[in-house]
């Protein structure tokens, strides 16, 4: 089948924002809560109003949550990364899990692959919870409050090729001399699979490649030119009989019309009757063998010239029947 060109989420401004995001807002933090400590000094010079003090704190201190919300879902972007960055080497170290979305619950929350399991890898100092913390030391030491957390749930899902949605439970505690705020509320961030670690490849070919999502994917473009692109560049494009990104968490490698996607494989991978494959990577996962010279064929001219790809494949990537060649059959 042929790649649609539609398969885009929604663009979001977390989507650019990762660790550099949260050191910024952070920044803008410390700024915030100087000028308050400045602004409720110089007011308390020209006023003496105890009231209108008051007032004014509680004012700035409830601008500060707006800006700590925004805090949490930048923490929560860096924290899901490296959660599923965790799980990858998990992966990679102790086989595919069972069940994507718990693992990555379980990891997140309590830096377990499943409930009172194993641990999943991931370190404090790569978790959401760090920054979070961080911010609860630093507005203890100069705005002299008590900022309180807790996660409550973690979700993670996926309708987009190349994004992935994840949705927070979240009670914020915020305790001044003059005022309290206690609120439960659901954070949800959408983010790209770009830049993360394919869990398919390090666990069957050993191999950390990183998912980059082809131009070509977009402007549906192919042809010899395209092809070698992807291949050379360890691209990834759009393919609905292909596995999504989480379903690669779990071995599961069945095809996904909404999310899954597909990258090319070098023919050095120690793979049986080369002759009879087709080199993409869910299809070396599922073991397939295909006819040689009528199921599968090698390119003419192309970069490496023991590449094969099956019909529909070559078919999807615009390659001309003339440059079809069975030079690789025995």
């Amino acid at each position: 089948m042929t790649p649609q060109r539609n398969q885009q989420a929604p663009t979001t401004p977390l989507l650019n924002k990762g660790k550099r995001g949260v050191v910024f807002t952070m920044i803008a933090i410390s700024l915030a809560t100087l000028l308050l400590a400045l602004f409720i000094w110089t007011y308390t010079a020209d006023v003496q109003s105890d009231l209108d003090i008051i007032n004014l704190r509680v004012f700035y201190l409830n601008n500060f949550l707006n800006d700590l919300d925004e805090y949490i879902e930048l923490a929560l972007t860096v924290g899901s990364r490296n959660t599923l960055e965790a799980m990858s080497t998990y992966i990679k170290d102790n086989g595919y899990v069972a069940d994507a979305q718990l693992a990555f619950h379980t990891c997140f929350l309590e830096g377990n692959i499943t409930p009172g399991g194993p641990p999943c890898g991931l370190a404090y100092n790569n978790s959401a919870q760090r920054w979070l913390d961080e911010v609860q030391r630093h507005v203890a030491d100069t705005m002299k409050i008590t900022f309180e957390y807790e996660f409550h749930n973690v979700t993670i899902t996926q309708k987009y090729p190349f994004h992935l949605d994840v949705t927070l439970n979240a009670t914020v505690k915020l305790y001044d001399v003059f005022a309290t705020w206690n609120y439960t509320k659901i954070y949800n961030i959408s983010m790209p699979v770009e830049g993360l670690t394919d869990p398919g490849i390090i666990k069957e070919f050993s191999e950390r490649r990183i998912i980059r999502r082809s131009p070509r994917e977009i402007t549906g473009i192919w042809g010899v030119p395209g092809l070698t692109e992807m291949y050379q560049n360890k691209e990834y494009r759009w393919f609905d009989e292909a596995p999504s990104f989480l379903e690669r968490y779990e071995g599961n490698f069945t095809n996904s019309s909404c999310c899954g996607i597909e990258t090319l494989i070098n023919t050095s991978t120690l793979v049986t009757n080369k002759h009879n494959r087709s080199f993409t990577d869910y299809q070396l996962f599922k073991d397939l063998n295909f006819t040689c010279g009528e199921e599968v064929f090698s390119i003419t001219g192309f970069v490496d010239p023991s590449f094969q790809l099956d019909t529909e494949h070559l078919a999807t990537f615009q390659i001309l029947a003339t440059r079809w060649s069975n030079a690789t059959c025995p």
